[in-house]
């Protein structure tokens, strides 16, 4: 997937759980609203934990982006608890993803 030279970054680590998830919605909901952000690159390759909630903060982000013809690009580790969860919810099938070792 050729990523566009604009492309926002978004690096986060630690658990994208509940408890953490209302801040990381709100951090990647506010990229996704900035002028001229249609594309948003969230690296998750540090990630240690996540949940249903958490990964329903990357939805809530990718809508928003593609309300405006953007998308959201997800970064994680290919056998990482990330991708585990997005394939669990099903979230792969309307996120990108992009896979690592």
């Amino acid at each position: 997937m050729n990523i566009p030279e604009n492309a926002r970054q978004y690096h986060y680590k630690g658990p994208l759980t509940s408890q953490h998830a209302l801040q990381v919605k709100e951090d990647l909901l506010n990229l996704a609203k900035e002028t001229g952000t249609r594309v948003l690159v969230i690296d998750l390759t540090e990630v240690i934990e996540a949940d249903v909630v958490g990964v329903n903060a990357l939805a809530m982000a990718h809508k928003a982006l593609s309300e405006k013809g953007g998308y959201l690009l997800a970064r994680c580790k290919k056998n990482g608890e990330v991708a585990r969860m997005l394939h669990l919810t099903k979230f792969d099938r309307i996120i990108s993803v992009q896979t690592t070792a």
